[in-house]
């Protein structure tokens, strides 16, 4: 079951899944973004302690990513950029 803070409108999903090869390619983004923020931060002075931590952090981010890349593979959807979001669009 999927716990969500806000209500969600009730066409999410078959707007997602009339879409679901772009929020694949989304989602594969998003892992590897999580993967190299946490990377980026153990740059900080102020985090060193936690470079163990975030490194952790980076590597099943990174898994994660690999794991959507093989879905992507599997399904024949290549891995591209992203779409623009309307929202950064609209800053």
């Amino acid at each position: 079951m999927l716990l969500f803070r806000e209500k969600v409108p009730a066409d999410w999903l078959p707007k997602v899944l009339a879409d679901l090869p772009a929020v694949l390619v989304d989602h594969a983004h998003l892992e590897r973004k999580a993967a190299t923020t946490a990377l980026n931060l153990e740059k900080y002075r102020d985090l060193y302690p936690r470079v163990e931590e975030l490194n952790a952090i980076a590597i099943e981010e990174l898994q994660h990513f690999q794991l959507v890349l093989d879905l992507l593979k599997r399904r024949g959807i290549p891995f591209s950029q992203p779409h623009p979001s309307p929202w950064i669009s609209g800053l």
